[in-house]
């Protein structure tokens, strides 16, 4: 219903979160009602975990759907209706001190001096690297440069497309569902206008400039190429 009905979700969306919480159901199917099988499908994880919460507004979020006409009241409202979406807090929990403390600690952005770094070796490679590494890594430096340039998810270098109202721009396509809101398409602005210009990225963005698979999706992707990338594990 959420795919191919409502199209509240993507497939990947479904394949890359939804379908492990609901793999979880089996272990918990002998839950009586809603109350029982939120507290229980939350036990998977730790209190106050975005993957707690994730798994807790999934199945909330189905049961709304099974105690509905849109599946023909598959389940019995009187005992699996979910509380509102703004109650599942009680389900989701807390985090302990010692998460709530990790939370908090302080994260590092990458300096752009790291980031033009890092390029310039995918753009210069060291000599003996074979020519299949060398076209891998223009791929991966190409994607690099949009990420840097618009400040894009690594999956929306696969959604870019340039449009022109006067003069060319970038237009991002990809539009990102999750269960806090909706991402729409967008004209993302380059924060570094000399970088659009200077690595030329709309008329490459026009003439399909070849980039990396991304089967795993962009987030994994990306972590897998760059943790062989001597620049980025010294980052």
């Amino acid at each position: 219903f959420k795919i191919e009905t409502s199209g509240a979700i993507s497939q990947q969306t479904w394949d890359k979160g939804y379908s492990k919480t609901f793999r979880k159901l089996e272990q918990v199917a002998d839950s009586q009602d809603a109350n029982s099988l939120l507290i229980n499908i939350g036990k998977f994880n730790e209190a106050g975990s975005r993957t707690r919460e994730e798994n807790v507004q999934r199945i909330a979020s189905f049961l709304r759907w099974a105690t509905s006409k849109e599946s023909g009241y598959l389940l019995d409202a009187e005992r699996f209706e979910p509380p509102a979406k703004g109650n599942l807090s009680d389900y989701i929990g807390k985090k302990s001190k010692e998460a709530e403390k990790k939370s908090k600690d302080p994260t590092y952005p990458i300096e752009e001096e790291e980031i033009l770094e890092l390029i310039d070796y995918l753009d210069n490679p060291p000599e003996g690297k074979r020519e299949d590494w060398k076209a891998r890594a223009k791929e991966w430096s190409f994607a690099i440069k949009l990420l840097a340039t618009y400040g894009l998810r690594p999956i929306e270098v696969k959604h870019l497309t340039i449009r022109r109202n006067g003069k060319d721009y970038v237009w991002c396509s990809y539009v990102k569902r999750t269960s806090r809101g909706t991402t729409e398409p967008r004209a993302p602005k380059a924060l570094h206008p000399e970088w659009e210009k200077k690595w030329d990225l709309i008329k490459k963005i026009k003439n399909n400039h070849p980039l990396p698979e991304m089967t795993a999706g962009g987030g994994e992707a990306i972590k897998d190429y760059m943790k062989f990338n001597p620049i980025w594990k010294r980052i």
